[in-house]
Order: C-alpha cells, then structure tokens, then sequence
C-alpha cells in the first residue's frame, strides 16, 4: 500500500512544500478517484515536488514504481552526511506499480499532457513533470532543434584552411603530421556553419584560448563581408564571468590577427541574469524583447540549470548563434537539470556525419575516429565537439591520472595514483581516527593561509590567497565547510595571523551566496576583508581589470566566511594548490563527478583527505539526473 503524505513527511522523505502542494493536486485533481488512487496521486504529486529540489527536471515513473519506499527515495538532506539508525515507518512500503500509477494519474483533472496547463505533466515515456519544468524543458528542446535545422552558413574552404593553420599551428614537440585530429580546428569548423554549438573539454584543453580564436574567426569573415557582428560573452555566476573576461583580455593581445578583428571582439563578459535584465523574479528580456547579439556564448554552462537556459534561448533573435562552453564531467548545476551533461550524451551517441567528417578531413588533413562516425544526419552530433588534448594535465601522470581515473569509475586506479610515490604533485592523507578531520585541516589552513594574511599589501594577499582553498564534499556536519571555516578561524586566532577581535578583520576571505545587482555583486564573488589607505577596513573584490572595487562591510548582500568552501561552489575557479576534504562516512553526495571537479581546481598540487573506502565509494557513485531533454 502506498505510504500517506503524513507517513512520508513524518519519516523526512518529503518537504512541507511537496506535502502541501500534493495536498493542493489532490483538492484540484482528486474528485472522483478511490482511496487507493488518491494515495497513489498525492505520493506522485510529492514525489514530483521533491525530485526538483533534488536536482531532477522530473519524475520517471517506470524507475520508481513497485520499488521498495526506502530504497527509492533521496536522501533527507544528503548534503549534511548523516543518516539515521533508527527502525523507519516506511520499512516494507512500496511505491505503486505503473499500472495503478498511470490509472490514478490518468483520472485526475490535475494531471494532463501540457496543454491546456494542468499542474503535473504526465508525458507518453512515463515522465511527470511539474507544469514549470516541463514547459522550461519543452520550450528549449524546440528552440535548440529550430537552430539545429537551420541551414548551414556558407564559407570559403580556401580561406579558412590557412586561417585554422595560422590560428592553430603544431604545438612545440609534436612529430611531423600533428598526434592525429586537432578537435579545436573541428570546432572552428563546426562554429563557423551552425547556429548551435558546443564545445566540452577538461580543466587545461584550452576551451577558452580556443572560442577567442573560434570569435576570431567570424569577426574575419563577417569583415570580409562587410558586417558587424555583435557578440556577448556569459557565465552563470559573477566569479567565472570575471574570471572570462581575463581570460579573454589576455588571449586577444595574442592572436596572429589584423588589429582591425582584434579590436572588435569583445571586452566585457557578465552574468546571464545581469544580461537578461534581471529583476525581482523577471526578466527584462524575452521572446518579445530579444537580447541584440549575433553571437552568444555561455562559459561554464555545466552550471546552467533548465530554467534559466530555457529563459537565455528564448531571449535570442533567431538568427542568433549559441556557443556553449563547459565541461561535460564536472558537476552538474545545483538547480534541476543538467542540460550540458544531457546533450553531450546525446551527441556521443549519435556521433559524426560522414559529410562532416569528409568536411574535416579536407580542410585539416585528418580523418576523425572512424568509430564516432555514423552513416547520415546525425543532427546534435555534428553540433558538439569535446576537446581531448590536455596542455595542463599529463593524462598519465599527477592530476590528470587521478581525474581521468576518477571519471572512468575506476575506484582502485584512482587510490593507486594517489599512493605512488612516483605520481608527482597528488597525494591521499588518511585521517588515523574518527574525528581527527577538523584538526587535520585547521592545521593544515594555518599554514597554507599564513602568506596571505601576513602580505604586505593587498595584492599580494590576493595572490596567495587564490595559491591555496579548502574544497569540501559537504556543506553541514562535522566535515562541512560551516564547521571547518569555524575551526580554521579558531586556527588562524591560535597562530596570532587573524585577529579574534571582531567579526570584521584583517584578512577575512567572504564569499557573496545572494545576487546583489545594485552592488553588481553575484552569488560565488570572493572578496578579502583588508584595511584601505585610511585604515578604514572594507572588503575588496576583484574588478576583472586588474583593480578592486571596495565596499563596507555594512553594504555587502549574504555572505559567508571562505577559508573553506564547497567542490560545488568552486566550479569555475583555479587554484595552484587544493586539499579536497572528503567526510568520513559515505554518503550520496560522493560521486565520481565530485571527484573530478574537486581535483581538477588544482593547477600544480592536490592533496585528497578521505579514507580508503569513502575515496572508492566516491570514484563508484555518479550524478545522475532524471529530465527528457536528451530525447
């Protein structure tokens, strides 16, 4: 029998807001249904509620029905690591098989196909989706296939053959003939004929360095033309916009291009709320007031949920190119949907079109893996290219070794890359007993942190800050980052480098977590409390341009102390150095993609706290996220 709302909020499986919004579907939608059926659509209702706030976009029917309660459900809180022993009331309920699952919803004036609205969404896969989501995910499958169906633009094959050899020329070392297919010359291939494209690639394949060359590129030819093209450049969050824009600044000085395309790419990267015009819980731009770009390109888009892409793509004009860049095995966005993740499986399985291929092969003179090649269209596999080649990383060796096991699921290759000693630069460090994290890591910040908060002046406390962070799998518990932001401070007091006078002192880091437009301060901003020419303590955040922009701490939005922070919250970020804190007992918020991200912020060391069994329970565990974007 299927357990009653009270049940299940009582045991913590669901939330206040999915009980009562279950409560609502059942006053709308509940009229003429039998006991059992009114069950069976209430914990449908519920359930669909909480698989957002898990991160999904819906509620797969099929994965779930006639599967035990206990087994099937989140987590209660999965971020905080803890679990309890106490024997559950749902121990031996089930959720309902699909056939009385599809009759129960079928008979509800609640439940419908999307038009007219009805409040749960039930499609012909099994998939229930709240109205919201559901249309977010519809509205932006037909907006990507519009731009996949549009023709091809035209270019002259002569003309970018030496431009993709001027613009990528033999890196120093390579043998005669290059080390096989450059995917960056595909995906300037790619991004000079489609209206939409993606381009994935780990920490250090160069996406960046790479899309200013691509931007390069159709400047030239719009030029060549005649036209003007207008580009905006877009992150999720505040901190890996600023973090674009240097980026992009410091390549164009770069490029072996006319001054005349240098100077007309662009200069400013912003967030896309800030782009949209956000405002309250609008936007000023949308369908019927697009944003005026020719080319719009969305850096770390891993991090984009459905909504908001939904909210971007419909804000386009519709001759608009859509780049996106991101990496496909980082950790997908804290919201529901992983819309990066979902269509570069697609277009994995679906692979290259030989017409693209053969395109390839004469402009660049290599053949692309005949493996990823398929007979006819392949529609998004021709609109996505993943760059494999690493300038950062050996892949044998260090960093690389341990991220590329780690993605593979392979538990035991990670351990013995972090063990060799002839594995330079990564390193496992085993607490030696329970509770030991917290004193472990202080001990270790008061050193890693002692150079910035001794720093003469504030520039060179910046530099050594960005050297070192604290990653942590989780947000509460004893190995959360609210627990050990509280011991390294405690640390740092103890060593007499921070001052335990005060919430506000010298050499505080503070992480913005709200979205302050007026402030031009975004949730990730990272900035260091330090004394300005008067003495007069404010915190200073990066400009993008070299500068700061100070502010009292009075006016600062919601913020938090940052000695340590979550693998979540440094997407985006690079430091030299990372110590990723891992908890002592497993739990579902360990994944291999947790793995992959936390080590790979690191640019020369890493340093993985965890014990044997939570390391290979990590590496074993995947993200996964339950949408119907892909189809």
């Amino acid at each position: 029998m299927t357990p009653s709302l009270d049940v299940l909020r009582d045991a913590g499986r669901i939330s206040d807001l999915d009980y009562h919004l279950a409560r609502l579907v059942l006053r709308l939608g509940g009229e003429g249904l039998d006991p059992d059926e009114r069950a069976d659509l209430a914990a449908a209702a519920a359930l669909c509620s909480a698989q957002t706030r898990a991160g999904h976009v819906c509620l797969p029917l099929d994965r779930l029905a006639g599967t035990p309660v206990l087994e099937a459900c989140e987590e209660e809180d999965a971020e905080d690591g803890s679990g309890g022993t106490e024997p559950s009331p749902l121990e031996g309920a089930c959720w309902p098989g699909l056939g009385a699952w599809r009759a129960a919803l079928g008979k509800s004036r609640a439940v419908g196909v999307g038009e007219p609205p009805t409040p749960l969404v039930l499609d012909g896969a099994d998939r229930l989706y709240l109205h919201r989501y559901w249309a977010h995910e519809t509205e932006l499958s037909a907006a990507l296939r519009d731009r996949l169906r549009a023709p091809d633009e035209p270019f002259d094959a002569a003309w970018l053959r030496g431009a993709l050899d001027r613009l990528f020329p033999p890196e120093p070392g390579d043998p005669p003939g290059g080390v096989g297919p450059d995917w960056r010359k595909l995906a300037a291939l790619i991004v000079l004929q489609r209206h939409f494209a993606i381009v994935s690639g780990g920490p250090g394949t160069g996406k960046t360095t790479a899309v200013i060359k691509l931007l390069s590129l159709r400047v030239e030819r719009a030029q060549a033309a005649g036209q003007t093209l207008r580009i905006a450049m877009m992150a999720p969050t505040g901190k890996a916009a600023a973090r674009l824009q240097e980026v992009v600044a410091r390549e164009k000085a770069r490029l072996p291009v006319p001054a005349r395309v240098r100077d007309a790419l662009p200069v400013e990267a912003t967030t896309i709320h800030r782009r949209l015009g956000a405002y309250g819980r609008g936007y000023v731009h949308g369908p019927g007031n697009p944003i005026p770009y020719d080319v719009v390109v969305v850096d770390e888009s891993s991090m984009v949920d459905v909504v908001l892409m939904s909210r971007l793509v419909g804000a386009l004009l519709p001759q608009a190119q859509l780049l996106l860049l991101g990496d496909r095995d980082q950790l997908a966005s804290v919201q529901a949907g992983a819309v990066l993740g979902d269509l570069c499986r697609q277009a994995t399985d679906r692979g290259y079109s030989a017409a693209l291929a053969q395109q390839f092969a004469d402009l660049a003179g290599h053949a692309l893996p005949a493996a990823e090649v398929r007979a006819g269209p392949t529609g998004i596999g021709d609109a996505v290219v993943h760059l494999r080649r690493n300038f950062r990383f050996d892949a044998n060796g260090g960093i690389g070794a341990v991220a590329a096991r780690a993605i593979e699921g392979d538990d035991l290759g990670v351990l013995a890359a972090l063990r060799d000693p002839a594995t330079l630069r990564v390193a496992l460090l085993e607490p030696p007993e329970a509770g030991h994290t917290a004193r472990i890591v202080a001990r270790a910040a008061a050193w890693a942190y002692a150079p910035c908060l001794r720093a003469a002046d504030l520039d060179e406390a910046f530099r050594h800050f960005q050297g070192f962070r604290i990653l942590c799998a989780h947000r509460r518990g004893p190995d959360g980052v609210e627990a050990l932001n509280r011991a390294i401070r405690g640390a740092l007091v103890r060593a007499g480098l921070l001052s335990g006078e005060g919430e506000w002192v010298r050499g505080r880091p503070v992480m913005v977590t709200q979205n302050d437009h007026a402030q031009r301060l975004y949730n990730g901003d990272v900035g260091l409390c330090w004394p300005d020419a008067g003495g007069v303590l404010q915190v200073h955040f990066p400009d993008g341009q070299g500068g700061y922009r100070a502010l009292l701490p009075t006016r600062l939005p919601a913020h938090e102390t940052v000695f340590a922070m979550t693998v979540h919250k440094s997407q985006g970020s690079e430091f030299d150095r990372v110590l990723l804190v891992l908890p002592e007992k497993v739990s579902r918020v360990l994944t291999r993609e947790l793995v992959y991200t936390g080590v790979t912020r690191a640019k020369t060391e890493v340093v993985v706290l965890g014990g044997e069994d939570v390391v290979r329970a990590a590496v074993r565990g995947r993200v996964e996220r339950w949408s119907g974007l892909g189809e």
